[in-house]
């Protein structure tokens, strides 16, 4: 598996146009295999290596996860009993507050919204304090208790109850209570300056370099690990280890809601902090996944088998090179392929959609110009084919000034196709206006 994994992220990188990439493979338990492909940093020259500390964005969750089931083991808090009863720093005037239990939120079943990703700062700015940034972000939208809703101000609520019912850091208690006693020896909540290597640069979309940013709230997206912090993490969720007994490990793998929306297309259930699905009858997987502005991170873990796959990435264009490795992965293990998977089907789809879109839309125009028929109905479709290619054309600019849009970052070279295939019938569109306005004299 090993060598068939190095030889197919060498060719999918190269496809994607993907900057650097540090990948783990655990099997029967145990970290089998570590390493890192390209570069942290294609202009400085810095490789992307096995023990590169990335920031793994999402992969945080289910690590905050652990570190509140621990207080829920030892007494300290119950999963449903309302967070407000626990939270003494922070408060909120929605009704929906005094009603949000901690297992809302750690099912993403609160009511909350998904918040601003692109809140980020320079690691070394004014960074504002977390309960600053939930006063902004946490508006409930819905009743909690509800369908599934991703939500990373949710998690910021689990950091700042962690916070008030130790009296010490969040950072300090997740190093304390779960990164160092499950051998996540490289792995911190806060940044540092000390880090050796550095960070890795990310690289957006359009492949422009994005300096390490960090967010006000730590506990959705805030943690950096190397891919071999992550596989320990993993692997202490595979059998005994010194921070949760397995019993309930196995209760948070279990699923606990339906996944709904977008990410019911790549996962039909969600547990305490996981990502949960069948790959086949009596094998469940668990899984999570994180995306920034430049970054892409992902693992997927067979608890019953002890097989895992991390894959941490500095590019913007890495979801299909995950769902690619995951297939494979899951091919090797003989088992049915994740839902992520399906990501690359997304694609080819996307530009056979875009395709079609192109030839339609042009034919369509073709005919108008030959079979147009009035000067008065010519000028009006001339003045609608202006708007909508003007419109297209603008769309695609757009498109390409934003940091940071979903399909792009699911479907780059689908993406890329989609614009292509906008630009020319807009440019089409344009060209018809100008002929039907000259055919009205």
């Amino acid at each position: 598996m090993p060598e068939l994994l190095e030889e197919t992220i060498l060719k999918i990188m190269d496809v994607y146009d993907i900057t650097g990439v540090s990948v783990a493979l655990v099997s029967g338990g145990e970290l089998v295999w570590n390493q890192g492909f390209g570069w942290a940093d294609s202009e400085e020259g810095t490789p992307m290596t096995g023990v590169t500390r990335c920031r793994v964005q999402s992969i945080s969750k289910p690590v905050t996860a652990w570190g509140v089931m621990h207080l829920v083991e030892n007494g300290v808090v119950e999963l449903d009993t309302p967070v407000a009863q626990y939270i003494t720093s922070w408060s909120s005037e929605s009704p929906q507050w005094q009603d949000t239990t901690i297992r809302h939120l750690l099912t993403h079943q609160s009511g909350l919204p998904i918040g601003d990703v692109m809140d980020q700062y320079a690691p070394w700015a004014n960074v504002p304090p977390v309960r600053d940034s939930l006063s902004r972000e946490a508006q409930w939208d819905r009743n909690p208790g509800g369908a599934f809703a991703y939500s990373n101000p949710g998690y910021n609520l689990l950091e700042v109850l962690i916070e008030d019912v130790t009296g010490i850091s969040f950072a300090q208690y997740m190093e304390e209570t779960v990164l160092l006693p499950l051998g996540m020896v490289s792995a911190s909540f806060n940044w540092s300056e000390d880090f050796d290597p550095p960070i890795p640069t990310g690289y957006n979309f359009q492949g422009d370099p994005v300096p390490v940013y960090v967010y006000p709230g730590r506990a959705s997206g805030g943690l950096f690990a190397t891919a071999e912090d992550v596989a320990h993490f993993l692997i202490a969720g595979m059998a005994k280890n010194p921070v949760l007994p397995e019993s309930l490990v196995q209760t948070m793998y279990a699923p606990e809601v339906e996944v709904s929306g977008i990410y019911g297309l790549i996962s039909p259930s969600y547990g305490l902090g996981y990502f949960v699905e069948s790959l086949q009858p009596g094998v469940r997987a668990v899984w999570h996944g994180g995306q920034g502005n430049g970054l892409m991170t992902h693992f997927h873990a067979i608890p019953e088998t002890g097989d895992a796959l991390v894959v941490l990435t500095n590019s913007q264009r890495s979801w299909p090179f995950v769902g690619a490795l995951l297939r494979l992965w899951s091919d090797g293990l003989g088992v049915e392929a994740p839902g992520m998977s399906a990501i690359i089907r997304g694609e080819h789809l996307l530009r056979a959609l875009s395709v079609l879109l192109a030839f339609v839309i042009l034919g369509a125009l073709f005919c108008i110009d030959v079979f147009g028929q009035s000067a008065r109905r010519n000028r009006r479709r001339a003045v609608f084919q202006l708007g909508v290619g003007s419109a297209l054309i603008l769309l695609v600019v757009w498109s390409l000034g934003q940091d940071y849009l979903f399909v792009t970052s699911v479907f780059p070279r689908g993406a890329e196709w989609l614009a292509w295939a906008l630009l020319m019938v807009g440019a089409a569109c344009i060209l018809s206006s100008a002929l039907q306005m000259r055919k009205a004299g």
